[in-house]
């Protein structure tokens, strides 16, 4: 009985992790295909012998040569863990080496529960370090509203001869991993034209389509904003995306998460509700204003919880698989209809806003490098805007006619987000989306 528990303890994550793949997507691919029918396979007999009488009696008889097995797969996966673990730590092996860091994070960063986390007014410096190359230093700040807008604004309108548009976005909007996000470089370029651009950033930092909905209803609608349309700047996974929240008071790692519901009323009204949804980002450090400097200048680094390699990547998968399916809209009825309904919502209030509305899709980097001109905006970002009655605007354009080498030097080394280059001719873009948006 130990002997046939401790197969089922050994195949119960591989199975697991195999099933729920296959039930969540994105597919196995051909090379885990015989993985996964010999796992199941197995365990199918495992269980078998283990149930019947006749299966007892055959692991009695062979309990030694069982024993054996089982000793041989625990060594060799203790030699394997313990030769791969080395060399990821050692920089061989796995995938580049992420490093966050946040500047005394817990003074700007709080929850909120129309936002999901409020910035606030004291700066926080950013930084990613990629196999020890800065590959960004940002400040994290908010304006009177608690968004990332270099500029103070309210519902009142004031530059009547200007044109005030809402822009609701993720990273690539927000942006302040850069020295100056796309809404701000067009308001620079067209201060000066007959017709000005008032962008205003109610863009969210790891947020999507439940944010948005927050965001639109509950301040931009409510409040009566004074805008002449509003722009939805889409990177794909974003519209995937549930309420996220944040709050770093009283942590020393950045915690974040998402409400797994769609329905407004699962959404957190407190920082104790949020922070049950809470977990920590992979290698986010919240740090003092020493320690940062001295990690700018590779003489300090946070101490890194060194986790066996094998298994984290086994937990990592298991964990992504069983959150895309429990929330993927496709796989779960319930999710689907209360995501139908948040964007039915969305639908209502902008008409009645009674303005103009597009849908910009980003495209990702290696869509981009694969594609070049033919890259096309994807179903779920087509589907956003047919059901929110907005126009459609193709982003990828803005880098219509560049080079692989070219699109490279727009996006960060090694980061998927676009760098200043990439910012700032997506920027030029949009001047001319907005200007004849009608």
């Amino acid at each position: 009985m130990v002997l046939w528990c401790s197969q089922l303890i050994l195949l119960a994550p591989v199975v697991a992790y195999v099933l729920v793949r296959l039930y969540a997507g994105p597919s196995l691919g051909t090379v885990m295909v015989p993985v996964a029918i010999f796992s199941i396979a197995y365990a199918a007999f495992v269980v078998v012998l283990g149930v019947t009488g006749r299966g007892r009696n055959w692991i009695y008889m062979h309990r030694y040569q069982m024993a054996l097995s089982l000793i041989t797969v625990v060594i060799a996966y203790v030699a394997c863990e313990a030769t791969t673990s080395a060399l990821y730590f050692a920089g061989v092996l796995g995938p580049p080496r992420v490093l966050y860091l946040y500047e005394n994070l817990q003074e700007t960063m709080h929850f909120d529960s129309i936002r999901g986390y409020r910035l606030e007014r004291t700066p926080s410096r950013t930084a990613r370090i990629t196999n020890g190359i800065i590959e960004y230093i940002g400040q994290l700040q908010g304006n009177n509203m608690g968004f990332p807008d270099r500029d103070d604004f309210n519902a009142k309108r004031l530059n009547l001869k200007g044109r005030r548009f809402a822009v609701f976005g993720d990273s690539f909007t927000a942006a302040q991993y850069l020295s100056r996000n796309w809404p701000d470089l067009a308001e620079d370029l067209t201060r000066d034209t007959e017709r000005p651009l008032e962008l205003l950033n109610f863009s969210i930092d790891g947020g999507g389509l439940a944010n948005w909905w927050s965001v639109l209803t509950r301040i931009v609608k409510a409040e009566g904003y004074e805008i002449d349309g509003v722009v939805f700047v889409v990177f794909p996974p974003d519209l995937l995306r549930g309420f996220s929240v944040a709050e770093q008071r009283g942590y020393d790692r950045y915690m974040y998460g998402r409400v797994p519901r769609w329905d407004p009323r699962y959404f957190p009204s407190t920082r104790e509700e949020a922070e049950q949804y809470l977990s920590e980002k992979p290698n986010g450090y919240i740090v003092t204003t020493s320690e940062f400097n001295a990690a700018l200048k590779g003489e300090w680094m946070p101490k890194e919880r060194r986790v066996p390699y094998l298994a984290s990547i086994i937990y990592r998968a298991l964990q992504w698989a069983v959150d895309r399916s429990s929330f993927n809209p496709s796989r779960n009825e319930v999710v689907k209809s209360e995501r139908i309904a948040l964007i039915g919502d969305i639908r209502q209030s902008l008409q009645s806003m009674g303005v103009p509305v597009v849908v910009v899709f980003i495209p990702m980097r290696e869509d981009l490098l694969a594609k070049g001109d033919q890259i096309e905006v994807d179903a779920d970002t087509r589907e956003f805007a047919s059901l929110i009655g907005a126009k459609l605007v193709n982003g990828g354009l803005a880098f219509k006619g560049l080079s692989t080498s070219e699109i490279r030097a727009d996006w960060l080394p090694y980061d998927g987000h676009w760098g200043q280059g990439g910012s700032d001719r997506f920027a030029r873009f949009m001047i001319e989306v907005l200007t004849n948006l009608q």
